[in-house]
Order: C-alpha cells, then structure tokens, then sequence
C-alpha cells in the first residue's frame, strides 16, 4: 500500500532540488501539488479510519476532494476539524492554480512555495492529534 506522506517528503525535497534550476518553477508547481495531496489523503484516511467518512451524494456536483474539505469544514467532532477544512481548502486553491494557470509569480519564489508546504505539514500534524 501507498504512503502518501511520501508526497509530503517529495514536497520538501523538491524545495531543496529547485535553487537555481532552469526548471524551477515546475519544481516549485510540482512540490504544492505533492503537499497538497499529501495532506488530502492524510484526511481522507482520517475520515475512514474514524469511520466518519462521506456518503456519495447522487447527482452531486460536488467532487471527492470538496467532499472531504467539507466535512471538516462543517464538522463539530473535533474543534480542530474546521481548521482543517480551511487549510486544506485554501492549499487546494493553490494547488489548483500550480497545476493549471500558466501565470503566477509565486512559483518563482521557494519561500512562497514552502510557506503552502508548510501548511501541508501543518494539516497532517493537526489530523495526528486528533
């Protein structure tokens, strides 16, 4: 079986890798989306190993990942859980924008990228404490 904390380890390795290289800014794009999905399926294994995973919604336009981010963000399990949601939602926003919009100057900068990593080791942190 897969260990997608090992996105996360990937994540902080490819900060290191991007420096000066002449493929920097697809470093720095692939290391937030490795942080993000390092901390989604941190989530998404939580909900199934606590049982409190989802129901498919028929005829819902909501997708698995915004399930999931939903049901921290609505949940009162865990003081922690919106927090969660929140993180998660925003580093999803950002990985979005690493993986499809062409512009953006974040990606140029490792500090910006591993600030979003760092929210990624955050989330995976606060779901081990629960």
């Amino acid at each position: 079986m897969f260990d997608w904390g090992q996105y996360y380890v990937l994540a902080r390795d490819l900060l290191l890798l991007a420096g000066n290289s002449q493929q920097k800014e697809a470093i720095l794009r692939s290391a937030v989306s490795r942080a993000y999905y390092a901390a989604f399926h941190a989530a998404d294994g939580y909900l199934q190993r606590t049982g409190k995973y989802p129901p498919m919604q028929e005829n819902s336009a909501v997708g698995s990942h915004d399930r999931i981010i939903n049901t921290f963000i609505r949940g009162t399990t865990h003081p922690d859980w919106v927090r969660i949601g929140r993180k998660l939602k925003k580093l999803k926003g950002f990985r979005h924008w690493a993986d499809y919009n062409p512009l953006g100057t974040a990606f140029l900068n490792t500090d910006d990228v591993a600030d979003k990593v760092e929210e990624a080791e955050e989330i995976i942190k606060l779901l081990k404490s629960l």
